[in-house]
Formats: C-alpha cells, sequence, structure tokens
C-alpha cells in the first residue's frame, strides 16, 4: 500500500478549466502587489506563491484573482493535477499545495511547472471548500525532486483530537480537526501510528451514528 497520500476537505483522501479568461474578474486587483503581463495569456496577473494563495484560513485571502505560480507536479488525475511548492514557506498554517483544474497533458509527477489561473474556492454550500486554480494555463519548465510528504502521527505534526470545528470563529490549527487538516490541503502526508478506530458505548437515548464524510 502506498504511504504517500493526499488530503482534500470533505473527508477524502485527496482533494478542466477551459481557456476562456474573464477580464472582468481583473477588476480590483490592479493594485496588488505584484502584477506583471504573463507570458503565458497577455494578462495581468499576480505573481505568488502557493502558500500565499492559500493563506492561513479555509478561503484563499486572493479568491477571484487571476495568478501565476510555479511547483512542482506530485499527482495527476484525469482532468487536474496537484502542484506543490518546492520549498514551502515553513509556515504550518498556510498549505503548500494546491489543485489545478485542467487535463495534465504531457506532465509527469517531478515537472516543475509555470501555471496561471483564476483562483477559486470549489465547494457546496454548508462544506468546506476547496482552493483550487480554474481557467488555468501551464507550462513545463524543468523537473525537481517531489517533496517530501508531511508525517502526521508518530514523529510528526499531531492532529487535534478535542474537536472537529471550534464553536468560536477564527482559524486555530492546534485546536480544530478542521482547521488542522486545512493547512495541509492539496499537499502530500504520510500517515504514521494512525491510532485505532473504537466504535463509541451507546448510551440510552444517544445515536451512535458516524457521519459518512468529514
Amino acid at each position: 500500500m502506498n504511504p504517500h497520500l493526499y488530503f482534500a476537505p470533505g473527508g477524502r483522501i485527496f482533494a478542466n478549466g477551459g481557456m476562456e479568461m474573464r477580464s472582468c474578474r481583473l477588476l480590483g486587483f490592479a493594485a496588488a502587489l505584484s502584477m506583471t503581463l504573463s507570458p503565458l495569456t497577455g494578462h495581468a496577473s499576480q505573481i505568488l506563491t502557493i502558500p500565499r494563495i492559500q493563506g492561513a484560513g479555509h478561503v484563499s485571502p486572493v479568491d477571484g484573482a487571476l495568478v501565476q505560480f510555479e511547483g512542482v507536479v506530485t499527482l495527476l488525475r484525469d482532468s487536474s493535477f496537484f502542484v506543490q511548492d518546492a520549498a514551502g514557506d515553513g509556515n504550518d498554517a498556510t498549505s503548500d499545495g494546491i489543485l489545478v483544474r485542467r487535463k495534465p497533458s504531457a506532465l509527469a509527477v517531478g515537472d516543475r511547472v509555470k501555471v496561471e489561473g483564476f483562483v477559486d474556492e470549489l465547494g457546496r454550500p454548508g462544506q468546506f471548500s476547496t482552493t483550487t486554480i480554474n481557467d488555468p494555463v501551464f507550462r513545463k519548465i524543468g523537473t525537481a525532486p517531489v517533496p517530501a510528504p508531511v508525517t502526521i502521527g508518530a514523529g510528526g505534526r499531531q492532529a487535534p483530537t478535542g474537536a472537529i470545528v471550534l464553536p468560536t470563529r477564527g482559524f486555530d490549527p492546534l485546536r480544530s480537526g478542521a482547521d488542522f487538516f486545512e493547512t495541509l490541503e492539496g499537499m502530500l502526508v504520510r500517515i504514521e501510528a494512525p491510532p485505532p478506530c473504537r466504535r463509541p458505548r451507546r448510551q440510552e437515548g444517544q445515536d451512535t451514528r458516524l457521519p459518512r464524510r468529514f
């Protein structure tokens, strides 16, 4: 069994955009810190790292913006692929990976790519969203080692067990399970010595059914 896993919200282990560029969505981003005329599309885009696109929270701080970034391909799917920042930012509160919603034509795991597209929070109402890149274009610019997986469990980061979602607002990966796994969205991870799952003891009047999805 391959111990390398990818995490996406919704209880799933891992989390084809078109080519149309919606210029109206560029309004409001002219004063961004990093703007450039993209060699990929000819549109003005923000040059950011994946951690800056993800931000410390469940919704990207640049949701809706046209961005450009570089990273290493870590997983290929039929109509999308995952890219991870080669170095990361050293901040456990921000994810280093992201889902690019376009068919990975001529790409392989370990390819370095330059990607441009719109940041889009993908999800259904009432569920945690997944930060993705929609309407993307990309170009291979080389190859690089695949980033080492983040260890969860023994010898690595410890997931909080006290609460899945905190009753108070804010983002606290040290106390909230949902917030903790948000910081790993789209990243390569390794699960070490997971604790055994035990069926809770039922008490009279208590419903012990477990939700199908996190």
